[in-house]
């Protein structure tokens, strides 16, 4: 089986996710070790050209032929919030 992770970010507040994903497609075949972020983690990713960080608020398993598409909701994650999750 071969994987897709999309990652779709939503306003606070918006009824839906906007349609734009990620810069860098992320695609795997089975057998590769890719974890995927569950509900309440925070990510990091390149989005509108920049590295932003995001809190993850849903995720979407679609599974078509032999692959399983992923889409992974974000939003906003607060400074404060971020700091308490890193060690630095």
């Amino acid at each position: 089986m071969k994987y897709k992770i999309e990652f779709q970010y939503k306003a606070p507040g918006s009824s839906r996710p906007e349609d734009v994903v990620q810069d860098e497609e992320i695609k795997f075949d089975s057998g590769e070790f890719i974890p995927i972020p569950d509900v309440g983690d925070s990510v990091a990713y390149n989005y509108g050209g920049e590295l932003k960080e995001f809190k993850v608020v849903s995720r979407h398993f679609a599974y078509m032929m032999n692959w399983c598409a992923v889409t992974i909701v974000v939003t906003d994650i607060s400074d404060k919030e971020m700091a308490s999750r890193l060690k630095m």
